[in-house]
């Protein structure tokens, strides 16, 4: 492969990506098919929300009887990664949250 052609096919991948990226937002990264919409209320949530989502979702266990709590839980760096990651951890073993915790940051 020509050095010319793989530079092209590198601007390609790059242009492809930022479309992606662009176009795509955090919400639509974890979606879920018609039935399971249906069944669960997630909420999106970073290391600064995480605490007042799944307390939303204890203080609303008996609205929610029947869909799944459950949070998708997104981190923007290692720091906030490893705080999740704890928060989680501390969130099961209070088990007073109801809830279905999704680990989205991906290591």
């Amino acid at each position: 492969m020509s050095k010319e052609l793989f530079q092209n096919k590198k601007t390609t991948t790059s242009l492809i990506t930022e479309q992606l990226v662009d176009k795509t937002t955090v919400t639509e990264a974890v979606t879920l098919g018609s039935a399971l919409k249906l069944r669960y209320e997630l909420r999106y949530v970073s290391a600064s929300d995480f605490d007042q989502a799944i307390r939303v979702f204890r203080n609303r266990e008996a609205e929610l009887e029947n869909k799944i709590p459950a949070v998708v839980c997104f981190a923007k760096d290692d720091k906030e990664a490893s705080l999740i990651s704890k928060k989680i951890k501390e969130a099961l073993q209070d088990g007073s949250y109801h809830v279905v915790f999704i680990d989205a940051i991906g290591k």
